[in-house]
């Protein structure tokens, strides 16, 4: 199984990308979570997921990218129940309420959000309303508070889960304009 060489080759990462799943197979749920203590880094792009509804219980997860499928506001309670979570990428999915999205907002570790390409990045006040929701938030969409482009992107490609030190998270390359 592909999910078991990743294992092998690194504890921390799972990456399932451009399958047609469209909700997460009870097999992939049950693998994951064999090793929900040690995954922190979980990918599940381009799956054409429609449902988070089996999602695994992973405790110690800290980067989640689901970008490019088909995920709507009810996924965001299942999100809202990972307690570490920093990192989420949601970017080409059907999300379209603020209120779905405050209901991350128990998660005061979230530093980083990607909405990109979903009908609630059009919503006025998107930006300042998801600034004011999340406290530590410092990227969304790539761009900083300010509303500056910026390039983020990981230092290591993954993290380890043993991060402290909030400053060498990501290399962000500014885009200054004059």
């Amino acid at each position: 199984m592909k999910i078991d060489k990743q294992l092998a080759k690194d504890p921390t990462t799972v990456s399932i990308e451009n399958l047609y799943l469209i909700k997460i197979p009870d097999s992939i749920k049950n693998r994951l979570e064999q090793n929900s203590n040690s995954i922190v880094n979980l990918y599940f792009n381009g799956c054409k997921l429609t449902s988070l509804t089996n999602f695994p219980c992973l405790p110690n997860l800290v980067r989640l990218e689901l970008n490019d499928n088909s995920l709507k506001d009810e996924d965001m309670k299942v999100i809202a129940g990972i307690p570490n979570l920093k990192y989420l990428r949601l970017a080409g999915n059907r999300i379209r309420s603020l209120d779905a999205i405050r209901e991350l907002g128990s998660n005061q570790n979230i530093r980083l959000l990607d909405f990109y390409m979903n009908p609630v990045a059009e919503t006025p006040l998107f930006r300042e309303s998801l600034f004011g929701f999340f406290t530590k938030l410092k990227y969304l969409n790539d761009q900083n508070d300010k509303g500056e482009e910026v390039s983020v992107v990981d230092s290591n490609e993954t993290v380890s889960g043993d991060e402290e030190e909030e400053d060498d998270e990501f290399v962000v390359n500014e885009k200054f304009e004059k």
